[in-house]
């Protein structure tokens, strides 16, 4: 079963007679990883290991999709905690992500801002160029960490 209780827009699809949500596979890992038990086994008793490659398969696939004019600092962010995944084998929150990418790479005008519009709530165009320049840069962002996950996957 798949229960999303996003304010607006809560759901709640049984399991029987539909086709997977291919977002599961995610949630299932970060489950296992960071879950917390407030009654009953650990995560790692109740979800299985997920293969690195599914993983990178899940986030491959959710990289191709975003709607970027709606939701460029979530992309960018969610691309930022693929990268780290690729990198480390360490699944965390966007926030967690963005962080990591500046560690490691420096700074990023497009991630920096991303952070700051996510952690202050501020969705709204994150740079000077107006919204298509965000759109254009948080593209070109997302799509070269595709290109980085797409290259990992191949060498395993």
């Amino acid at each position: 079963m798949h229960v999303n209780t996003t304010a607006g827009t809560p759901f709640v699809v049984p399991g029987a007679g539909h086709a997977g949500d291919p977002d599961l596979i995610l949630h299932s890992a970060v489950c296992r990883a960071h879950g917390v038990a407030v009654t009953g086994p650990p995560p790692a008793d109740v979800f299985g290991a997920v293969d690195r490659g599914r993983i990178l398969a899940a986030m491959i696939a959710e990289l191709a999709a975003p709607s970027l004019q709606q939701a460029a600092v979530y992309a960018v962010l969610n691309a930022c905690r693929a990268s780290r995944f690729a990198a480390e084998d360490r699944l965390g929150s966007k926030l967690e992500g963005g962080e990591w990418f500046l560690r490691r790479h420096g700074p990023n005008p497009v991630v920096g801002a991303a952070l700051t519009a996510q952690r202050h709530g501020r969705h709204a165009p994150f740079t000077r160029t107006g919204l298509v320049g965000v759109i254009r840069d948080a593209r070109a962002f997302v799509t070269t960490v595709r290109e980085e996950l797409l290259a990992a996957q191949r060498t395993g």
